[in-house]
């Protein structure tokens, strides 16, 4: 049980000392709190600049690493290019090589062909025009060539000229036309057609024989292209270079 207070105006002086001492401490446990909150405060806005530092350096970082990484990939890809460009170039050659090769007999028989029917011609005077494809077209048409050719003369000397003509000189012009164009044709292969008739056979068969000689250097053309097998070139080197560089641009891209 408690003493009794005895003396009251010193307890009443202790108790409001007490008090006092009481708010002055929660006084300094508030300002405690306040302090805190702003430490908090103050670390949150660090840690989120620190964060956004780091982000930004990691972004700008793997740009730059990225860049260079794209920058060294499209080096090799340029390589890759040129090299498969040189082994294209390579391969065409080649392929004109071959062509020349295989038809080096046939392209010499035409040469010796033309050489022939000139001098049949020139041995039995016949004039030169005669052994032109154009002439053959015109009075011994025989391909869709000729034809083609034949038919485009008579378009435009029989149709084309006289009209344009008859439009700027109405008067007879147009049938007079025809008769220059038709009397220049039936002169000419009356003065040629008719007197060198043999000579002009022979010479048919020749160009015949060339023609069916350049048919069959386009089917070996068209066969040499055709071929997959390219042993033949000697493009093992092109092709080693190639599988180097896409193993390099692949390392590139897994490193990347």
């Amino acid at each position: 049980m408690g003493q009794p207070i005895t003396d009251h105006a010193a307890f009443f002086a202790s108790a409001g000392q007490a008090v006092e001492e009481l708010e002055a401490l929660n006084t300094e446990v508030e300002q405690l709190e306040a302090d805190e909150k702003k430490l908090e405060s103050s670390l949150k806005g660090k840690q989120r600049s620190v964060t956004e530092t780091i982000s930004q350096t990691v972004k700008q970082r793997k740009e730059e690493i990225t860049k260079s990484y794209d920058a060294e990939l499209g080096k090799a890809q340029d390589r890759l290019k040129k090299v498969r460009a040189k082994r294209e170039k390579a391969k065409n050659q080649g392929v004109k090589e071959r062509i020349e090769e295989d038809t080096r007999g046939l392209v010499r028989e035409n040469k010796e062909l033309a050489d022939q029917m000139k001098t049949l011609f020139k041995a039995n005077h016949v004039p030169g025009f005669c052994r032109g494809s154009y002439y053959y077209a015109l009075y011994f048409t025989r391909t869709f060539k000729d034809f083609l050719a034949l038919l485009m003369t008579i378009m435009i000397c029989f149709l084309a000229i006289p009209c344009g003509a008859y439009f700027l000189i109405p008067e007879r012009i147009y049938v007079a036309a025809i008769l220059i164009f038709g009397g220049i044709y039936v002169t000419i292969g009356n003065m040629t057609k008719v007197r060198y008739m043999e000579v002009l056979k022979e010479g048919l068969g020749i160009r015949a024989k060339i023609r069916t000689n350049k048919k069959e250097m386009k089917v070996i053309a068209k066969t040499i292209r055709r071929d997959k097998n390219e042993t033949v070139y000697n493009l093992q080197k092109f092709d080693d270079e190639i599988a180097q560089l896409d193993q390099d641009a692949a390392e590139i891209n897994r490193k990347k």
